[in-house]
């Protein structure tokens, strides 16, 4: 593994932590931030709030995934 590679991938490796950082804040605060109706919490907006974490964690884990692939490729 070339320090370089890696070295690469630090701006996606900081959008992943970010991205799980705000999926564990909405999940501590049990919420979600709705685009035009602010704050609402699980029982406000279910589907929402499961959408939300759903599509973060899947493109967290993606990034994830994709470095990985162009590490040890």
């Amino acid at each position: 593994m070339d320090s370089a590679a890696l070295f690469r991938h630090v701006p996606t490796i900081f959008v992943t932590v970010c991205l799980l950082a705000y999926v564990t804040y909405n999940f501590v605060r049990g919420g979600v931030h709705a685009r035009g109706r602010g704050w609402k919490s699980k029982e406000e907006a279910p589907k929402t709030y499961y959408f939300t974490q759903g599509i973060l964690i899947l493109i967290a884990f993606g990034q994830i995934g994709s470095i990985v692939f162009y590490l040890f490729r």
